[in-house]
């Protein structure tokens, strides 16, 4: 059974670099791979969501990027660029999950109660 062709893909990943460390490094694994950052989301310390613009003959290009990056790949959806549709550019749109697993995410700041 053929699996139905999907408009967006999925990348999870996780690191143990530092936060700040790890962003640059995904950008610059993205923009090598020919992706265009369209938004980011932080969420605390924990962890960022890229939503990303892709040549669809960049997919495996990006997969590499990652890898070259120390960015280890949880889940990637579809598995092949077989399964995605184009735009009528030729691209694809989706999302990179990035976690954040070293000593930077179990850091909290502490905030002093205000008195009074």
């Amino acid at each position: 059974m053929n699996k139905p062709a999907t408009r967006l893909f999925q990348v999870q990943t996780h690191t143990r670099l530092a936060r700040v460390d790890a962003i640059d490094a995904t950008r610059t694994a993205l923009a090598s791979a020919g992706a265009s950052v369209t938004d980011i989301r932080h969420y605390s310390n924990k962890s960022s969501v890229f939503q990303l613009l892709l040549p669809a003959q960049a997919w495996d290009e990006l997969r590499h990027a990652l890898t070259r990056a120390s960015l280890c790949i949880d889940a990637i959806a579809p598995a092949s660029s077989n399964e995605l549709v184009q735009d009528s550019d030729g691209d694809v749109c989706g999302t990179l999950q990035l976690l954040y697993t070293g000593e930077d995410s179990e850091s909290r700041d502490e905030i002093p109660a205000v008195p009074g």
